[in-house]
């Protein structure tokens, strides 16, 4: 299944956070340790949001087994349409990949997720580099007669790469103490019935 979009939202909808002199802690752009016990303020202010996004599967092999390539992607530009600048923690363009194998019971993947630097963020915003998370999965299912259970593995950030999110607060906050998780397995069993 393909699908593609394309959208332009634009008002006086997006709760935004400020700069307030009163609580300096708040900005990165201050140069001070950030205090935990500083308020967070935030208003409403006008917005426009723009983005692409597209993702379809090709089978690149179908007999006993299949071969599927997923392919993702998508990007947005939001702005603060007062002041002129980017607005905060959105996030950067994405590319991904994902070739899906299944064979009767058994299934399996190799997908990497391409992120690319955020660089458009307001004054005292932390600007993130670009990244690609790699990842593996392998399930087996076995169907009974009124419940369905998978057994699967996943290995997330196989390269162990060290990346921080844009969409995060506290990739601002207390950077750089807050990176995305690096390598994990997750082992488990999904009942259906």
């Amino acid at each position: 299944m393909q699908s593609a979009g394309v959208t332009r939202n634009s008002g006086d909808g997006e709760v935004n956070p400020v700069e307030d002199p009163a609580n300096p802690g708040f900005s990165q752009a201050t140069g001070r340790e950030f205090d935990p016990l500083n308020e967070f303020r935030y208003q409403q202010i006008r917005a426009r949001f723009t983005g692409l996004e597209a993702s379809g599967n090709i089978r690149l092999f179908s007999n006993v087994s299949t071969l599927d390539l997923a392919l993702r992607a998508d990007m947005v530009r939001a702005n603060n349409l007062s002041s002129d600048q980017p607005l905060s923690r959105i996030a950067p363009a994405r590319v991904g990949a994902t070739l899906k194998y299944a064979s009767g019971p058994l299934s399996t993947s190799l997908g990497v997720d391409q992120i690319a630097a955020q660089h458009r963020v307001p004054f005292g915003d932390r600007a993130t580099d670009a990244y690609a998370l790699w990842n593996a999965t392998i399930g087996y299912r076995i169907k009974s007669s009124s419940t369905q259970l998978l057994w699967y593995a996943r290995l997330d950030n196989i390269t162990n790469q060290l990346a921080y999110s844009a969409t995060s607060v506290l990739t601002s906050t207390v950077f750089p103490k807050a990176p995305l998780p690096g390598r994990s397995v997750k082992v488990g069993l999904q009942a259906s019935f």
